[in-house]
């Protein structure tokens, strides 16, 4: 056992102290989508990185990373700090761009990007598409790439057969393969930093009927956006408290540092190499003597035996829809991969609205049309995903609140000054018509479209 290892403080010092003194905000964006074959074949990695290289080439990116064969899966850009990666297979491509003052800067960069890569891609009959869970997925062999952190999240992942009392444990442990975010990280300040994270949890529902965009027709899911269940319902969520919403209402810093102590880690990395086990929160974690996980020896997992380190601490990773992180910022991972030309939008949302917390946190709180109707936060977003609108809800309630919420977030970009509310106009119409990506897919037989149309459509960048 560790001695004079001080958890809470640890914590605060990783997570809180980055939030002081806090001078305006920078906008992080990452975007994942899909690259599908259009001939619904599997995905050809010699295809794959002819792409790359070209992308390489013609950006003049530095390679950032190569798998265990040598192959890159990571390009940066070191004048933008924008970098081009596949997140966790060679099925899925991310946009991570570097931090921006406007979003404008962030949208022409990716635009350069996509429109290149979708030429390229278009010689071999591959596309991209704006879809949170890919439609061809299913032609691909959906393994991690062959690299030390993925090949372990792969392995811990399908270790939930190993724990049968999770009976309530999906059997698509691979979903990180075909499954795609939207994600935005804001720098906030320490005053905020409980309003914030309380708010922006409470704003969860709003958030599902406009952003789902992960249909997925399966006797185990039938959601508008599977992505919640993913990972709720996988190892990730072993621990509810590493998943989804805040369950309760934070009231001060030490309460967020006690709810962040409680969280699970499932990884450390000794030598290199990474070992997986299952999840233990923290604050047990760092009083063991040893723990048993699984190392992989270069043929297979084996058991090993560990002593826990104080600087175990950077594996702690939670994957919370209002995730702080340790840059200082909050990190909004419920957003599903948006249509390409609306890609901008789960960032628009989320900037307007942090220049009007205030006023966010008066409507949600005062609000009883939708809130105080008997249903927490939690229930009223698991509701909200379900492919029929929920008969307990007042859809013009839900409708009227939803274009309130918009309404703000307009008046936060206009209040910047800068025109980014233009990227807000495509959430207006979906709000106006309660039809988001997700549930257009699910019509589009309605709209006279076959999938292969949409996929088109919904990877179209105007």
């Amino acid at each position: 056992m560790m001695k004079q290892f001080d958890i809470d403080k640890a914590i605060y010092e990783k997570y809180i102290v980055p939030t002081k003194h806090k001078n305006g905000y920078k906008i992080g964006i990452e975007l994942e989508l899909p690259i599908l074959n259009m001939s619904q074949e599997k995905i050809d990695f010699g295809v794959i990185q002819k792409v790359v290289a070209a992308l390489r080439e013609a950006f003049g990116l530095a390679v950032e990373k190569r798998d265990d064969n040598g192959d890159i899966y990571c390009l940066s850009n070191k004048d933008t700090g924008d970098t081009v990666s596949f997140d966790y297979s060679y099925c899925n491509m991310e946009f991570s761009m570097g931090a921006v003052s406007d979003l404008h800067t962030a949208f022409a960069r990716f635009k350069a990007y996509y429109l290149f890569l979708e030429k390229e891609l278009d010689k071999y009959h591959y596309r991209m598409t704006g879809m949170g869970v890919s439609p061809y997925g299913i032609y691909n062999d959906n393994n991690a790439l062959p690299g030390q952190r993925y090949r372990m999240i792969q392995h811990h992942l399908e270790s939930y057969v190993e724990h049968p009392r999770f009976k309530a444990f999906h059997s698509r442990p691979n979903f990180g393969s075909y499954s795609c975010a939207s994600q935005v990280q804001l720098d906030v300040a320490e005053e905020n930093l409980i309003r914030t994270i309380n708010t922006f949890n409470r704003l969860e529902p709003v958030k599902a009927v406009l952003f789902s965009n992960s249909l997925l027709l399966d006797p185990e899911f039938d959601l508008l956006c599977a992505r919640d269940r993913f990972w709720d319902s996988s190892m990730y969520g072993y621990n509810p408290h590493n998943v989804g919403m805040f369950d309760i209402e934070l009231a001060d810093i030490e309460e967020l540092v006690a709810y962040i102590k409680r969280t699970s880690l499932f990884n450390v990395a000794r030598d290199g190499k990474y070992i997986y086990f299952t999840p233990i929160p923290a604050e047990q974690f760092f009083r063991m003597e040893a723990v048993e996980g699984m190392i992989f020896d270069g043929e297979r997992f084996v058991p090993y035996l560990f002593s826990p380190q104080p600087s175990d601490l950077e594996y702690l990773r939670s994957y919370k829809f209002e995730d702080l992180t340790f840059r200082g910022t909050i990190e909004y991972r419920s957003a599903c991969c948006q249509p390409v030309g609306e890609s901008m939008c789960v960032a628009a949302f989320h900037v307007g609205l942090q220049e009007m917390l205030d006023e966010l946190e008066t409507l949600l709180y005062r609000d009883r049309s939708v809130y105080r109707q008997g249903y927490s936060p939690c229930e009223l977003r698991k509701m909200l995903i379900a492919l029929d609108f929920p008969a307990e809800l007042d859809k013009q309630a839900v409708q009227a609140l939803t274009l309130h919420v918009l309404e703000l977030a307009r008046k936060g970009l206009q209040k910047r000054g800068l025109g980014e509310e233009c990227y807000l106009e495509p959430l207006f119409e979906r709000a106006k018509t309660m039809v988001n990506p997700a549930r257009r897919i699910l019509n589009r037989e309605q709209e006279g479209k076959s999938m292969e149309q949409m996929i088109k459509e919904f990877g179209a960048l105007m």
